[in-house]
Formats: structure tokens, sequence, C-alpha cells
């Protein structure tokens, strides 16, 4: 049996940049840096909102930095699935952020 095909960064982007960027406050990203840092911007906003579960967003930012660093392409799987299952939380994240609004 083979493992699932990971999510490419730019499917992740295309699934979570419009919920990013309403918690990060700016246009969603359309690009791996621009979704990285508003990655970053989101955890923070959320954080001071009081929202658990805000280091997922960080996690996930860091995945795929490095996924975007690495050469390895089983690495490089391996770092976007990781960062795909942090992402899971960010819907539900940001929807309790907007009731908090």
């Amino acid at each position: 049996m083979t493992a699932p095909t990971p999510p490419s960064i730019q499917t992740l982007i295309d699934t979570y940049a419009k919920d990013v960027a309403f918690a990060a406050d700016e246009e969603p990203a359309t690009t791996a840096s621009e979704f990285i840092d508003q990655l970053t911007t989101a955890a923070i906003n959320l954080d001071h909102a009081g929202i658990n579960g805000t280091e997922n967003l960080d996690n996930a930012a860091v995945y795929l930095t490095d996924a975007l660093n690495s050469t390895d392409r089983d690495e490089v799987k391996i770092l976007l699935t990781r960062a795909s299952r942090y992402l899971q939380s960010t819907t539900d994240l940001v929807d309790e952020y907007r009731l908090m609004l």
C-alpha cells in the first residue's frame, strides 16, 4: 500500500489562504513566501485574541519554509504532509476569531 500523495504548497495556499489572510488582516497570499509570512502574523493575532491552538499555524509555517528550502524530494513530501496536518485546524481557529470580532 502506498502513502497518499502529499498536497503541493499551491494546494495548501488555495485551501487556506483566505482564512489565513482574514486572521492576518491582509489580502490572500498568492505565493508561498506570502503565505508563510501570513501564517506567522495570523498566529500572533489569534494568540492575542486568546485562541488556543495557534502554534499549529507556526508549526505549519516552519514545515513549509523547510519544504521550500529542501532539495530532497522525499523530504519535501514529508514536510508538506506535516504542514498539511498542522493546517487542518485553520478554519476552526479563524471561525472562532470571526465570532470574536
